[in-house]
């Protein structure tokens, strides 16, 4: 296969940087695998896509011709290091080739571009600041490690200065298209309010102070509790104020109605800290209010201020903030997987403005807006130049998972509508598998962070995006979201999605238009669907509904799972504050009705929010536990849209709205309920007023859905024309206590019969149901069968084919391989051989709907007729397919790649002649490559031998003479380290024993006769002898058991000495004082 140039990246990082196992508490290690532990497949079309924009002139611009480059590696202060025998100057243009190069300086001198090549390493020093305009590497960037990270005491800073405009380039910023660490000194992201925080006070009380690492002189920022409001106009706002475009499917000149969202939000610096008091300094100006409330089946619940701070160690930043885009610069990582970014401030970046004036070039299926016959689309305002952009590093299990952690992109700091904003996006995740986490935006144009096609997979954590303001233009299904290429994420969203594959959970929304955005965009041109062996929630049989959608093969080498498929992941403890719109979600009109995934969103608070929840058209299976909704006084709590089903709203407490729940549709949602909801100051908890005409020859009582979901209203029962017209159903709360059987007729979900003996929750399978296929061919598997919870029974599938009218509803046929042959089937879920039968063990995820729990359930497809070989190469372990539910988030800790040092090193020894000593350590490292023994001679440390990785002791023998004192220690030896030394241990071994008393030699002829005194415990006694009294002597008897020895053969005349010593255990004693005899 051919393979990009591109992946020898990740190997010279592997090389540089080093790799150690993943560990983190409650995570999962990254995903590396697909289900059953297969190799994960990057489709060559990936490959391509990157090689072919590398050759793109403005994403893989020229930065020459360069006035310095480097001819060694070293030290960027070292004269000799450079081409012209001196530092680069003014304007340098800086190629560093494939050197190893530390920029070491603190210096004003504005360098204009640097560059380094494949191979080439650049590396920041801590304390050093650079002005540059331009820095694009192909090697690899390090600004702090793991081991080493950049500390607060000593930071690094990045000036970004305008040198010349960038046009459509990626120029003027800092472009990773290699390996990168980035790694900030960790400091805690937020912390939460002890209480109200009233306008007035210059302190303010937080809970976790300590431990945090905040500091006097941080900047933090105090996010609004209040709702603000909006204005109708906004001074930083240079973009068209009226374009022609469609809104909900109808073409008019859209205007600003929506207006500019305004900040309660206060950045401030802290003063002084005395344990959890901070000072401020200045007093606040609002007030931050702590709310607290019962849910209706008695869990308490308190959201409190959040206070979040922007200081980090790592500072990137514009040289001026300017609203003139041209003038801002940008931070990317392109097409390499091997990043981490962990505690960086990004401030006044991004020069793409998401406006109706966003370009995109007709060659990459870009649409011009236009006002009339006015081409508002402006050259200079091109796509993918965000604040931060994650770009392309491949949104797949076979690539890693980039790692973005603590880092800050904001705008100018203030309230007033005059602080200039980021003017599109803040974090930007592009055709990427990403964790982003503990990440801070603030004062952003268009969103804070964005999956930008529908791609995207990973994970967002306890992120806070603080003031997304807008462009003032509305949203909706059709508007230029999805009709223009990139054109979405423009209306002041925390977080902007057009992917649902992204775990997200802990983070928080503030004063923004929309706290979520849930859009699916057309494929035109590029591939904007996820991977379908890459998702983790899935439906195991479906691969989407691809009939109507443009490019139905979507440009990739591999099947995918869909344009609208993809359920949202689970969505829990998210929270609002001071947001107009918290959860809006569109459009899953081209779908494989037969999966019906749900989403659970889970603790989803939201405080001084105008509409909580606004399903907007085409939604189903959204479903919304234990949750707090306050309004501000006004607005609706949630908008139901003509197409929703299998909805659920359980134990939650909504207050202070006009409306509680609004039928913006037919007003139906089979198959969903409200259970246990609360009403505090809320004047029409339940508003739906829609009606329903029916045919001429309907009879009421004969209707199919006569008091299914509950009594119908019947109005004008003597119309004109035979007929009459109801409303379906009349929304109400009931309690868990009155479940199942509610309602009078049939229990609930259309024909669901409770099978006899059936457990709750359970599910199963009809008889009617086909589960044998081939390798090819659709609709080959029909399933179908009878769900049981605790709300009531219900068939599955059940829901409806298409919203023209009510009749639809509860026809929905089995669930069938409508676009899945066998073969891909066996790909995406593994198969397994049951007693000579090749079968394929799909796992099925729906609700048990009063509790809010995952219902899995499995149904095993027979195999016939495929070949051996793919069955083999497919084989998994069918109980090791079941995915965990909920989902764990991947563990993003990498320890460090300097091994732990050893501790508890023990020494032991004998003291026995030919005696030992032995040390024991503990391993507090998974990672050494080996361990180093040193000893110390009162001056140094010397190495005095070394053992293996996982080794923990190491043993000296044959010391002959017993010696001491030693010293010694244990370092754990490291691919790019070694450990700091283990503890110091001294010990001395005593002496050996003195050998046997008592020895005589008598001579003999042509011998001499030994004999000594018995010693208590001695097994054996070793002879030795020699013909002087000095020796040297040789071990003439080894093992002599009895207490005497002849020495025969001897020389007449010759004088023989001798000694002995005895055995035991543990070793040799001395020798005895020599004897001698001279033999006759």
């Amino acid at each position: 296969m051919k393979v990009s140039t591109l992946c020898v990246h990740a190997l010279l990082a592997l090389a540089v940087i080093g790799q150690s196992s993943w560990a983190q508490s409650g995570r999962v290690p990254p995903i590396s695998t697909k289900i059953g532990g297969r190799p994960a497949v990057v489709p060559q079309s990936y490959y391509d896509a990157s090689e072919a924009e590398s050759e793109d002139p403005n994403m893989h611009p020229s930065l020459g011709p360069y006035t310095v480059t480097a001819v060694k590696s070293g030290n960027w202060s070292d004269p000799t290091l450079w081409s012209t025998g001196a530092v680069p100057g003014e304007n340098a243009t800086v190629n560093l080739g494939a050197f190893f190069v530390t920029y070491d300086i603190a210096s004003t001198v504005k360098i204009k571009h640097i560059h380094n090549g494949h191979g080439g390493i650049f590396e920041r020093a801590p304390g050093s600041v650079l002005w540059v305009s331009t820095q694009m590497f192909h090697g690899i960037y390090l600004e702090g490690e793991a081991d080493a990270p950049i500390p607060s005491s000593n930071p690094t800073r990045t000036i970004y200065w305008y040198s010349d405009a960038p046009g459509q380039t990626v120029k003027y910023g800092l472009v990773c298209m290699g390996p990168a660490r980035l790694r900030g000194e960790t400091k805690k992201h937020f912390l939460n309010a002890a209480n109200n925080l009233t306008a007035g006070a210059t302190t303010i009380q937080l809970i976790g102070v300590a431990g945090s690492n905040w500091k006097v002189g941080d900047e933090i920022c105090i996010g609004a509790t209040e709702s603000s409001g909006t204005v109708t106009t906004d001074p930083t706002y240079l973009g068209p104020t009226s374009f022609t475009g469609s809104w909900d499917g109808v073409t008019s000149t859209q205007t600003q109605s929506q207006g500019f969202k305004t900040s309660q939000d206060e950045p401030r610096t802290i003063t002084a800290i005395s344990g959890d008091v901070v000072t401020l300094s200045a007093p606040l100006t609002f007030n931050h209010n702590v709310y607290s409330t019962t849910l209706p089946r008695g869990q308490s619940v308190t959201v409190r201020p959040y206070v979040v701070n922007f200081t980090r160690s790592i500072q990137h930043r514009a040289e001026v903030a300017s609203t003139e885009l041209q003038r801002r610069p940008h931070m990317m990582f392109m097409h390499d997987d091997d990043v981490e970014v962990r505690y960086v401030d990004v401030l006044n970046f991004g020069r793409t403005a998401n406006d109706p004036s966003l370009y995109v070039p007709a060659s990459s299926g870009g649409k011009d807006i236009f006002l009339g016959t006015t081409n508002l689309a402006d050259t200079n305002n091109v796509r993918g130049r965000y604040g931060f952009h994650i770009h392309g590093t491949g949104p797949f299990f076979g690539r890693k998972q980039v790692v973005i952690q603590g880092i800050v992109v904001r705008g100018e700091s203030g309230p007033a509508m005059t602080a200039i904003p980021v003017p599109g996006w803040g974090i930007t995740q592009h055709n990427s598998r990403a964790a982003i986490e503990d990440s801070i935006t603030y004062n952003v144009r268009g969103a804070g962070i964005v999956s930008e096609l529908g791609n995207e997979i990973g994970q967002w954590v306890n992120n806070i995006s603080i003031w997304n303001r807008g462009d003032g233009f509305r949203t909706s299904w059709s508007s230029r979201q999805e009709t223009h290429m990139n054109h979405n994420g423009h209306i002041g969203a925390a977080f902007e999605n057009q992917a649902r594959g992204i775990i997200q959970q802990g983070n928080v929304a503030i004063s923004s238009t929309h706290g979520w955005t849930f859009h699916q965009q057309a494929t035109r041109p590029l591939p904007r669907v996820p991977d379908k062996f890459s998702l983790r929630y899935k439906d195991p049989l479906t691969e989407g509904g691809k009939d109507g959608i443009i490019d139905g093969d979507y440009g990739l080498d591999n099947d995918t799972y869909g344009i609208e498929q993809d359920q949202i992941h689970d969505f829990n403890d998210n929270t609002c504050f001071n947001v107009t719109t918290g959860f809006f979600v569109a459009h899953r009109q081209f779908t494989d009705r037969g999966d019906q995934s749900v989403m659970f969103a889970k603790r989803f608070h939201c405080i001084g929010t105008t509409t909580p929840l606004n399903l907007h058209n085409y939604t189903f299976y959204y479903s919304f536990y234990d949750s707090y909704w306050r309004g501000p006084g006004t607005g609706t709590a949630a908008w139901l849209g003509g197409n929703t089903f299998g909805m659920m709203w359980v134990n939650m407490r909504l207050e202070n709205f006009l409306r509680g729940f609004q039928d913006n549709g037919l007003g139906y949602n089979y198959n969903g309920f409200w259970i246990d909801i609360a009403f505090t100051n809320v004047t029409t908890p339940f508003d739906n007023t829609k009606t329903y005409p029916t045919s001429a020859t309907d009879v009421p009582a004969d209707h199919y859905f006569w008091n299914v979901m509950g009594p119908w209203t019947i109005t004008n029962p003597d119309l004109p024309n035979p007929g009459f017209t109801s409303k379906p159903r009349i929304w109400s709360s009931i309690s868990s206590a009155s479940l199942p059987s509610v309602y009078p007729s049939a229990p609930r979900g259309l024909g669901g019969v409770k099978p006899a003996g059936a457990a709750t929750p359970s599910f199963t399978l009809s008889p009617t149901s086909d589960t044998t296929t081939g390798p090819t061919g659709h609709n080959t598997i029909s399933l179908s069968g009878t769900i049981v919870d605790h709300v009531g029974v219900r068939k599955w599938p059940d829901g409806f084919v298409t919203y023209a009218n009510l009749e639809n509803f509860g026809t929905l046929g089995p669930h069938k391989n409508q676009h899945t042959t066998g073969t891909e089937m066996v790909e995406m879920n593994g198969c397994f051989n049951d007693n000579g039968t090749w079968k394929c063990r799909l796992w099925f995820h729906l609700d048990e709907r009063r509790d809010g729990n995952y219902l899995q359930f499995p149904i095993d497809i027979t195999l016939t007729g495929f070949d051996a070989a793919f069955l083999a190469a497919n084989t998994v372990d069918p109980n090791a397919t079941k995915p965990i539910l909920p989902l764990t988030l991947e563990s993003i800790e990498e320890p460090s790649t300097i091994p732990v040092a050893p501790s508890n090193v023990t020494p032991t020894w004998s003291t026995m002649l030919n005696g030992w000593f032995k040390l024991t350590w503990n391993d507090n490292s998974g990672n050494e490559t080996g361990f180093t023994i040193q000893s110390y001679n009162g001056t140094t440390w010397s190495t005095y031998g070394t053992v293996a990785a996982n080794v923990t002791s190491y043993t000296r023998t044959g010391l002959g003479m017993p010696s001491g004192p030693y010293t010694m220690r244990v370092i754990a030896t490291g691919g790019t380290g070694n450990s700091s030394p283990s503890n110091q241990v001294t010990f001395s071994i005593p002496a050996p024993p003195a050998g046997p008393s008592g020895l005589t030699a008598t001579a003999g002829t042509g011998q001499v006769a030994l004999s000594w005194s018995a010693v208590s415990g001695a097994t054996s006694y070793n002879i030795s002898r020699a013909t002087t009294s000095a020796g040297p002597y040789s071990v003439i008897k080894y093992n002599n058991t009895g207490t005497t020895y002849t020495n025969t053969g001897l020389t007449a005349g010759t004088t023989y000495y001798y000694k002995v010593c005895y055995i035991t255990g543990a070793g040799s004693s001395s020798y005895s004082a020599p004897v001698s005899a001279t033999a006759n």
